[in-house]
């Protein structure tokens, strides 16, 4: 005889057991970011008490509010709350060098000069060689070659579309 299988929760019902403790613990919002048909508010506070009274609701909501709780108590030993701090502290410094990098660069690309990356002349335009210019300068020009290719790209669709629809 084969043995039982233990009945699995829905997508739907873990997707509302998430937005529960999203929205911290208010079932009635959750149920209706959960269930998008339901409108009124009456129907999903009694549809969302009765989701809560579910047995295998329940059980994988008090496992989430257990861990929490441990969660907490281990976040009160001092040796475990230090290195939380120090890797909060390291994620900040790397966020803080990597904001800095793009700050830097914007920057190169705000007060680039054409002439830094282009000569004019008698036969026309001429982008300088990559040898000439500073590395500064080829970050703001990186920057920019990104700019033009994202805005060819953007005008080919639209004379696609404008000749399909023609």
């Amino acid at each position: 005889m084969a043995a039982k299988t233990k009945k699995e929760l829905t997508p739907k019902q873990l997707l509302f057991i998430d937005k529960y403790f999203e929205l911290q613990l208010y079932g009635t919002e959750a149920y209706l970011q959960t269930y998008t048909r339901v409108k009124k508010r009456t129907t999903a506070q009694a549809a969302a008490s009765r989701m809560l009274l579910n047995v295998m609701v329940a059980e994988r909501v008090k496992k989430r509010v257990t861990a929490q709780v441990n969660a907490s108590r281990l976040l009160s030993n001092a040796m475990v709350s230090e290195e939380v701090e120090r890797r909060k502290r390291e994620m900040r410094e790397a966020s803080k060098t990597i904001v800095d990098r793009i700050r830097e660069e914007l920057e190169h690309l705000a007060f680039a000069r054409i002439g830094n990356y282009l000569s004019f002349g008698p036969e026309g335009i001429t982008l300088k060689s990559s040898k000439d210019m500073t590395p500064e300068q080829l970050a703001a020009s990186r920057l920019l070659l990104n700019v033009m290719v994202s805005e060819e790209v953007e005008r080919r669709k639209r004379e696609m579309r404008e000749a399909i629809s023609s």
